[in-house]
Order: structure tokens, then C-alpha cells, then sequence
């Protein structure tokens, strides 16, 4: 019985791709920040502990129950180490790899962009803390039912890092359309919204509130509405990646310094470019053209 050819050299074509599938997914995380990489594993690895959790006879989150944030365990738990831990807390593994797709190539874009310790910063005190307190200040102030509402989840970050993008990507003057399933083509200023509106709909557990609070904050940050002496300095973020302590950390390959950070995004256009065009002649080649073949 001779071999079914077409077969054999569909299961080769199958099995090339899931090849090169594998080899730009290890090339993918291979070269993500260490910032970046390191909330990710740290977040997988409390929603796999939760798992095993759930599966228990306890059926509880061995981890994100002492994570999550809510208003009603802050304020009369007196457990505050939930306004900076939310984030890593697992809302669920189907949401956990909703947060890894939208969250990741902002965080590291962002990483790589304005330095691993300036992103850290800025994410736990701004985008975390923040807000957090923010939140438990208006949940409780305005809302008694939703004092009981819990938030996990890097849903806030992807949303802050969204608007954050979007604004410095315009400013800049990048192009940062995206394309919906490759045929609806939306302006890069849309995404933020868009993402606000799917946790919205169709991620019912996830808190609107914290989400406007996100990209409040991402805003005024951007627009520099935030005080200065509230900020940490150029210099202060070199000060803190030079200490002792954090020789470890700054000596990782993955660790994105704060000159590795500004050298890497250097504008594209320059004014040497602009002054050799007005040099140029306006008339293009100053020869006379001559086909091949002309005599």
C-alpha cells in the first residue's frame, strides 16, 4: 500500500509551522524587559496556586484572597496591603490571559521606552496605590453595595498604559493605527476607549471606577497636571538604579537602564536631513536621461 503523499507533506507544512510558532513565541519572551517578564510570571503563578486552590476541599484562592482590593476589607479589616497587591491577584484564568494579551506589549513597549525603574515607579505609586486609595475613597463615600466589590487584576494597568501609549505615540507624531481582524481600520486614540468599553461589557467583575481612575491619572501624567515635586527626577531614578542594593536587578540583561531607555528612541527626523534637502537641487539629476538599448 503506497503512503498517502499529500498527507505526509500536509502533516510536514503542520508541523514546520507549529515550529515557527514556538520559535517566535520563545524569540517574543526572550527578549521582553525584566519589569515586564516579572509581573507576568509572578501573576501566573498566583493563578495557578489559586487553581490548585479551588480544586481543593477548601475550593478558596490560596493567594489572590489576600490580595484582591475591597473597599469593605481596607476600611474595616484594616488590611491596606491590598491598595498595592491587587494587581497581581488572579481574577480567574480565562481574564488572567485576557490581562497577559492586552497588558504585555504595552508594559514592555512602555519598559523599554522609559526605563525599567521609572516604569516600576510609576506603575506601583501612580497607576496602583493611587488609584487604589482613590477608589476605596469613592467606593466608600458613594456606594455602601459596592464596598463588597472585589477588583483584581492588571485591568487597571492595561488601561492606564493604553491611554499613556496613545497620547505619547500622537505627540510624537508615530503612527498608531490598528487594524480590527485586519479589515476595520481604527485611529490608535480609539484604543483606549475600546478597551475600557470591553472590560465593560463583557467583563462584568471588573470596576468601571478603577478603570476611569486609571486613565484619569494616566492623563494628567501625560498632560504633566500631576506636581512636579510629587514626581521623582531624572536624576533620582538614575540615583535609585545605581544603589548597591539593586546590583542584581540593574545587572540582569533584561534590565532596561534610564540611558539605554533614552538613547534607544531617538527621533527619526533630523535637521542635518532637512538642510541636505534644501541643498539638493530642485531640478533632480542634472544629466540627460538615456534609455538602455539607445544608440
Amino acid at each position: 500500500m503506497e503512503p498517502n503523499t499529500g498527507q505526509t507533506a500536509s502533516t510536514n507544512r503542520t508541523g514546520e509551522s507549529t515550529r515557527i510558532f514556538i520559535s517566535h513565541v520563545k524569540q517574543y519572551f526572550n527578549s521582553l524587559p525584566l519589569f515586564s517578564l516579572s509581573v507576568i510570571a509572578i501573576t501566573w503563578l498566583i493563578g495557578l496556586a489559586d487553581v490548585l486552590g479551588r480544586v481543593s476541599p477548601s475550593q478558596t484562592n490560596l493567594v489572590s484572597q489576600w490580595l484582591y482590593l475591597s473597599a469593605n476589607k481596607v476600611l474595616y479589616g484594616l488590611q491596606g496591603h491590598r491598595i498595592l497587591l491587587y494587581p497581581l491577584a488572579s481574577p480567574g484564568i480565562s481574564l488572567l490571559l485576557t490581562n497577559t494579551l492586552l497588558a504585555l506589549p504595552y508594559m514592555a513597549a512602555m519598559e523599554r521606552k522609559q526605563g525599567t525603574v521609572r516604569l516600576a515607579w510609576l506603575l506601583i505609586s501612580l497607576y496602583t496605590c493611587a488609584i487604589g486609595l482613590a477608589y476605596v475613597i469613592l467606593i466608600s463615600l458613594f456606594s455602601s453595595i459596592a464596598r463588597y466589590h472585589s477588583c483584581a487584576g492588571l485591568s487597571a494597568w492595561t488601561v492606564a498604559l493604553a491611554v499613556w501609549s496613545a497620547m505619547e505615540e500622537e505627540a510624537e507624531g508615530q503612527s498608531n493605527d490598528r487594524m480590527l481582524f485586519g479589515v476595520i481600520h481604527l485611529p490608535g486614540k480609539a484604543m483606549p476607549f475600546l478597551i475600557i468599553a470591553f472590560y465593560f461589557f463583557l467583563v462584568p467583575d471588573t470596576s468601571l471606577v478603577l478603570h476611569v481612575l486609571a486613565a484619569g491619572t494616566a492623563y494628567c501624567y501625560f498632560k504633566k497636571r500631576i506636581p512636579a515635586r510629587l514626581l521623582p527626577s531624572e536624576d533620582t531614578y538614575r540615583h535609585y538604579q545605581s544603589r548597591p542594593w539593586l546590583e542584581h536587578v540593574t545587572g540582569n540583561p533584561r534590565f532596561i537602564s534610564m540611558d539605554a531607555a533614552s538613547s534607544g528612541y531617538l527621533p527619526i527626523h533630523n535637521n542635518s536631513a532637512n538642510v541636505a534637502s534644501a541643498h539638493s537641487p530642485s531640478g533632480g539629476f542634472p544629466g540627460q536621461g538615456r534609455r538602455l538599448g539607445d544608440e
